[in-house]
């Protein structure tokens, strides 16, 4: 096409004029190569040109020559120089692609986020001989892992902070215990970084901000200690076709005592606690009772003691 960027394509071919084989190729940018009869000689002017000049790719072989991977790369080609013409002509849509762009990257840079957070929680708790117990295992995993978003400035009932600041948007189905956990390895590690050097601006600080809202079921392997009871009543309420569902996806390693974890909390947070269950309250054929083990007293080895104070998930799941 004789330019020197594709940041300023030339302006479409006008359909039924002819075009001299001295002239530059032009297309028509509204309609596909199958669609207009000049897109159609172009393309093959363009592929004859380039088999013409092969020697000047030595390093592409023969394969990549073929007639269907050529029209497959030129297909793709034009769709992305279509697009681009279109977003230098028309300010609304380039105002969309920048908004998915942005969008696009805004997703990755969480996700890199929940990665190094999975990343550091994993190493601190593979050197951790407490947390060696297989039923930590699905707590590490990226869908467990908090969204840290920076705070929009201009958001409802937000308090003014740095830009630096990220908020820390947890996982409504998480237990208290789950959260303790996370912030028990996170302090070590935090810890751990405070006495090396600081590169460029340092970690960003973090805050607490609500609950995702979008709903998420756990993921499949989480022990029945990291579910919270509050949220799985509210789950069984508002969305009883699935919670039969949390049978398949639970998963209780037997031979796991609590009483050595007390630093980790009780399985109900004070907010848990507004609503208190019942001994023996039933919903919807899901039993919460405060008197059943977390464990059942058969996987138990003789010299571990059984803890009746502990969650009541392990025998509410397996009602379903």
């Amino acid at each position: 096409m004789r330019i020197d960027s594709d940041k300023h394509l030339p302006d479409s071919h006008i359909e039924s004029t002819p075009l001299p084989l001295t002239e530059p190729i032009r297309f028509i940018w509204d309609k596909t190569p199958k669609q207009s009869v000049h897109n159609g000689r172009m393309k093959a002017r363009f592929v004859t040109d380039l088999k013409a000049h092969r020697r000047l790719y030595r390093h592409i072989p023969d394969k990549d020559f073929s007639k269907k991977t050529i029209d497959s790369a030129f297909d793709q080609a034009f769709i992305t120089l279509r697009q681009k013409f279109k977003i230098q002509r028309d300010e609304s849509a380039a105002l969309h692609v920048k908004q998915k762009e942005e969008a696009k990257a805004l997703k990755a840079r969480r996700l890199s986020r929940k990665k190094n957070k999975l990343t550091n929680r994993s190493e601190k708790r593979n050197g951790t001989e407490a947390f060696e117990h297989v039923t930590f295992d699905g707590a590490l995993q990226l869908e467990c892992m908090s969204s840290e978003e920076s705070e929009p400035e201009d958001a409802p009932g937000s308090v003014s902070r740095p830009a630096t600041t990220f908020r820390i948007r947890g996982l409504p189905w998480r237990s208290h215990r789950l959260r303790n956990f996370y912030m028990t390895l996170d302090e070590g590690d935090q810890i751990d970084k405070s006495t090396q050097p600081r590169r460029g601006l340092g970690r960003r600080d973090r805050c607490p901000g609500p609950n995702k809202e979008i709903y998420f079921l756990p993921p499949k392997g989480v022990a029945s200690w990291m579910i919270s009871r509050k949220w799985l009543n509210e789950l069984q309420q508002t969305r009883p076709e699935i919670a039969p569902l949390m049978k398949d996806i639970v998963e209780d390693p037997p031979g796991f005592d609590w009483n050595i974890f007390l630093a980790l909390g009780g399985e109900d947070s004070e907010e848990e606690l507004e609503h208190p269950v019942g001994s023996q309250m039933a919903f919807n054929g899901m039993t919460f009772g405060h008197d059943l083990d977390f464990i059942q007293q058969q996987y138990l080895s003789p010299h571990q003691p059984i803890n009746t104070s502990t969650s009541s998930l392990h025998n509410a799941l397996a009602s379903i």
